[in-house]
């Protein structure tokens, strides 16, 4: 089975391509996301979603590939704090994809580092840096046109 090294309990997803689903904490990511990389993994999808209308809070989701397959990872957060580690450190391609989760929901990768890119990637002025639009609970009728 692809991803054996994870330890991970991984349910199959049936389709045309070699894919599975889990759920990890905040916890789990890191090491997951080292142990893929290490494997020879990559990261080839990366976002985040509000589901506090559902009852579930924020989660951070991301696509890590090998050659077996595709793993489907969903991150549960915590909905007053919503933050993740930096991805980035692992998977350099997450650097713009974690500023423009920050930008849209206000999901926040840790980042330990100065030497970080903390400008955002996607807000282009057509909302304050305070409101976040993919939020369940975004208003932005005060919103510039672009």
């Amino acid at each position: 089975m692809a991803f054996d090294g994870l330890h991970l309990p991984m349910i199959y997803l049936q389709g045309a391509v070699p894919a599975w689903q889990a759920r990890i904490d905040t916890g789990q990511l890191a090491q997951v996301c080292r142990a893929a990389r290490d494997q020879g993994g990559r990261l080839t999808a990366l976002w985040g979603a509000d589901n506090r209308d559902h009852g579930d809070g924020f989660s951070l989701h991301l696509v890590l590939a090998n050659s077996d397959g595709a793993l489907w990872l969903t991150c549960p957060l915590d909905t007053r704090n919503p933050a993740y580690p930096d991805l980035s450190q692992w998977f350099t391609c997450a650097d713009r994809q974690q500023r423009a989760i920050c930008d849209l929901l206000g999901i926040q990768a840790e980042r330990s580092t100065e030497f970080v890119d903390r400008r955002p990637w996607l807000r282009h002025a057509a909302w304050t840096a305070a409101e976040f639009p993919l939020r369940r609970d975004a208003s932005l009728q005060n919103a510039s046109p672009l």
